[in-house]
């Protein structure tokens, strides 16, 4: 893949105007690929009411199914519900922070690309937990070994090709949208709210936190056209605006399981509404398409909040831990068959949170195994030496009714490099990464399994060193 990443590059610098594919997902201009994906969804620019109606049909209708099993269709560009169940396996991948060969990665190693790229996931669904955009700005600028100033938007419009391909096996591929993609537009609307006009608000103080990721030595913002052609592309009611719409939800539930970028803090003060996760989108999609329309705090914390992704270490496995997150399960209604009297560890064994965002030295589980945090600062933009981490959920395997879903945590480790005869002719020999997969498996907060498999790749994993991201 590194190969095929090369490719792309160098094809790109010989013919500007070749923008190329990978793995059978053909790249366009950033205009051209909103207008085609959001066409025949035009009618929801000017009546987000009805937007959010449709869009909680898929819902309803999913829900009236025997056990609520969404099976994908093989339209290329079905929606998926943001509440479902399922019986195939789910791999959920990190923070990627425009590094288009660390995501790439880190589907291969989830088992869901082959080495071309295309998908080979079969009906495996892929979370991806937000956070695409934004690798410049970053601590570690001078890290771009591609010199792509598509990078993000080719992350953009692969994720939503793979998607297509993983239609036709009934398979799909959905992203959620983090703090990276979401504060650019609330920072744009906020600026234009107080300026009058997005001509005025260059000074805006809040266009001091989109201007930190524009520079850098990698002018990210060439691939959108330029500085003020991406701002527009952020505005309320854009075809951007659109498309996150309708492609980019903030927070889905599979099963028992919730999947947000940043996480769902739990609730101290009495009388307030449930929160819901239809509820939490419905906010999402009226605000992208609504101008004037204000994100509310408790929305924006669903993508920015870190009470589960950088927690106290005193309260890993407390029962001030396990009274909170089962307050939030009991909130979502998760794992309901299984409720004794009181809240406390066991109650909903089946439920869990999928949170990214705060980069951990490595995926782990927190809070008897309810919470799972990948953000393991995939892009090489925070460094170097990290190994490649991805989880995948066997929602495929049956368990006792009264047990946790089992999670298995897939790392790469390199072992050494090995020369293997490209096309089995003796001939010319060519060189390959071997890497150990290792997969260990959990069971709520017990370890049930560990192996280890050694497969020649030619991915090149990047691995980092975790640095903490900035709270912007």
């Amino acid at each position: 893949m590194r190969e095929e990443v090369a490719k792309l590059c160098a094809a790109r610098r010989e013919n500007p105007a070749n923008l190329g594919s990978i793995g059978g997902v053909k790249f366009q201009e950033i205009d051209v690929f909103l207008r085609e994906k959001t066409r025949r969804f035009a009618r929801y620019r000017e009546n987000p009411e009805r937007m959010n109606r449709d869009m909680n049909s898929l819902v309803g209708k999913t829900a009236k199914k025997k056990n609520g099993i969404w099976t994908p269709s093989r339209l290329r560009d079905d929606i998926a519900p943001v509440k479902f169940n399922t019986a195939s396996d789910v791999v959920a991948i990190g923070d990627v922070h425009g590094d288009f060969l660390a995501l790439l990665s880190a589907l291969y190693l989830g088992g869901v690309i082959d080495k071309t790229g295309k998908w080979a996931g079969g009906a495996t669904i892929v979370v991806q937990c937000g956070d695409i955009f934004d690798r410049s700005g970053r601590l570690v600028d001078e890290m771009d070994t591609s010199g792509n100033v598509r990078e993000e938007l080719d992350i953009l419009m692969y994720l939503h090709g793979l998607n297509e391909q993983a239609r036709l096996q009934r398979g799909a591929v959905i992203g959620l949208t983090g703090n990276h993609e979401a504060d650019q537009f609330r920072h744009v609307a906020e600026a234009v709210q107080r300026a009058g006009g997005l001509e005025n608000a260059e000074n805006d103080a809040h266009f001091q936190t989109i201007t930190k990721y524009e520079g850098g030595q990698l002018h990210v913002c060439d691939g959108w056209g330029g500085i003020s052609e991406k701002r527009h592309m952020f505005l309320q009611g854009s075809d951007l605006a659109l498309y996150f719409a309708l492609f980019k939800p903030l927070i889905i539930q599979i099963n028992d399981f919730l999947f947000c970028h940043g996480g769902i803090a739990p609730r101290t003060g009495l009388g307030q509404a449930p929160r819901t996760v239809e509820g939490i989108n419905d906010s999402w999609r009226t605000f992208l398409l609504e101008p004037e329309n204000v994100l509310a705090e408790d929305v924006q914390d669903i993508y920015y909040d870190r009470t589960w992704s950088k927690p106290e270490a005193t309260n890993e496995n407390s029962e001030q831990c396990a009274r909170s997150i089962q307050s939030i399960f009991a909130e979502f209604q998760l794992d309901n068959d299984n409720v004794p009297g009181t809240p406390r560890w066991g109650a909903r064994p089946k439920a869990a949170m999928v949170v990214a965002h705060t980069v951990q030295p490595e995926i782990s589980t927190f809070c008897f195994g309810h919470v799972i945090r990948i953000d393991i600062g995939l892009s090489e933009a925070f460094g170097e030496h990290r190994p490649l981490q991805v989880i995948r959920i066997l929602f495929s395997k049956p368990v006792a009714e009264d047990a946790p879903v089992i999670v298995c945590i897939l790392k790469s480790e390199h072992s050494q490099m090995a020369n293997s005869d490209s096309d089995g002719d003796g001939g010319e020999q060519q060189q390959y990464d071997s890497v150990n997969i290792k997969s260990t498996c959990w069971q709520g907060n017990q370890k049930i399994a560990s192996d280890t498999t050694k497969t020649f790749m030619t991915i090149s994993p990047p691995v980092h060193e975790a640095k903490e991201e900035d709270d912007d």
